[in-house]
């Protein structure tokens, strides 16, 4: 069951699973510091998405830790919600590869590594969209 407040979530059950070099890795038992980790370690390569499930919902993170993330969450697979750049200058696509699939993103959906984080802070901690960032309904 769960309860929305913005994208709240109530389910306290949480998996990671992230990919490397194109095996899928799942832990049933993540720590923030983990999550954390996992995001931090994508390359755009052979690590290219990290995945957080909170019950029938989930936050995803892909790309590369150093160029460039797209972020977004989901409460029930039906809306998503994609985090959205607070840089000055997002003008434009650029491309980016999440879950091994290389795709044009527009660069206000593009985040560091620090945006990133921040948003799955939240997510892992309360099960919400980070209120201090701004959100796309997709």
């Amino acid at each position: 069951m769960t309860r929305r407040l913005y994208g709240a979530c109530t389910m306290s059950e949480l998996v990671l699973v992230w990919d490397s070099n194109f095996v899928e890795i799942e832990n049933q038992l993540p720590t923030f510091a983990d999550v954390v980790e996992r995001i931090s370690l994508l390359d755009g390569v052979g690590s290219t998405l990290v995945t957080l499930y909170r019950g029938q919902a989930h936050f995803a993170c892909g790309g590369s830790a150093k160029t460039g993330l797209v972020v977004y969450a989901t409460f029930d697979s039906a809306v998503f919600w994609q985090l959205v750049s607070s840089r000055e200058s997002t003008a434009g696509e650029t491309t980016v590869v999440a879950g091994g699939q290389t795709g044009a993103y527009s660069a206000n959906h593009v985040v560091d590594l620090v945006a990133a984080t921040s948003a799955a802070t939240a997510f892992f901690k309360a099960g919400i969209l980070a209120t201090d960032q701004a959100w796309e309904k997709q």
